[in-house]
């Protein structure tokens, strides 16, 4: 075990007294509810999967744990991206496959959670996700290497063309597929039962791994014993799929858009409470 990462649950709207939770809630604005839906569904959704491959390359900079000795081995974080947390994980993987020297694992536990203030603004949430492509675009295109190669085992051969193809560039399509679906039903070239059916068939996809990310949290630590709270999130997982991907698909898109041209810095964001967010 060289590297280990955790939950990042959402803090905004839980009582915290010297330093310790007192009371689990949910925040008052709809923008940080639907991110504690976001979280429980990248968290116990899409990592627990990589974590059974050993092809987490992202162990998350506000929770995480690494064999120090190999970290300074490796040169630490680099200051000059600012996807470090991802950068280094995935400089370990390869330092790792390169040398051959011992079996290795770098993975996800869903047990240990650290809590966070998420952005409680459009504005804010705008930086943080537009610098989070930033980040993910700088790291895979240094480390293109490592894609489609089977030395690097499940990294190589899934992990890292699905970052690629899916969370890197992906966004592109993404965002081409609303506006040429738009346009194909404004102007008939595609009929009313078949967009209905289309934007079913996708919504539901969607909200099942939403609730599912949802249920496993609750049915694992039960952090939110309001019966109201559960179902504010159960409604949310609709409304993710509906308002909030699509708006967050184009606040990524703006990331690549910084990353083609070079552009964009750290920023400084924080919530309501002006206390500083990741």
């Amino acid at each position: 075990m060289i590297a280990i990462g955790g939950v990042v649950r959402v803090l905004n709207g839980c009582r915290v007294e010297k330093g310790r939770i007192q009371e689990v809630a949910l925040g008052r604005s709809w923008l940080e509810v639907i991110q504690v839906v976001e979280y429980f569904r990248a968290f116990l959704c899409g990592r627990i999967g990589f974590s059974h491959m050993n092809a987490v390359m992202i162990i998350s900079g506000a929770f995480g744990m690494f064999e120090r000795d190999l970290v300074v081995a490796v040169g630490g974080y680099r200051r000059q991206t600012v996807g470090e947390d991802m950068e280094l994980v995935t400089r370990l993987h390869r330092r790792m496959r390169d040398d051959g020297v011992r079996d290795y694992a770098i993975l996800f536990v869903p047990d240990p959670v650290c809590w966070t203030l998420v952005p409680d603004s459009l504005s804010t949430l705008s930086l943080q996700r537009r610098r989070w492509q930033r980040g993910l675009l700088e790291v895979l295109g240094e480390s293109i290497s490592m894609c489609g190669r089977p030395r690097y085992g499940a990294v190589g051969l899934f992990a890292f063309p699905f970052m690629l193809v899916f969370e890197g560039w992906g966004v592109v399509l993404e965002c081409l597929g609303y506006i040429i679906f738009v346009f194909a039903l404004v102007t008939g070239r595609i009929g009313g039962d078949f967009a209905l059916a289309f934007l079913a068939v996708a919504a539901l996809c969607g909200i099942a791994l939403s609730m599912a990310g949802v249920l496993l949290g609750e049915i694992t630590h039960r952090r939110y014993p309001k019966i109201s709270d559960l179902l504010r999130l159960y409604v949310f997982c609709v409304l993710e799929v509906a308002i909030y991907r699509p708006l967050t698909a184009g606040m990524r898109l703006l990331g690549v858009w910084d990353h083609l041209i070079g552009a964009g810095v750290w920023g400084e964001m924080r919530t309501a409470g002006a206390r500083p967010v990741r």
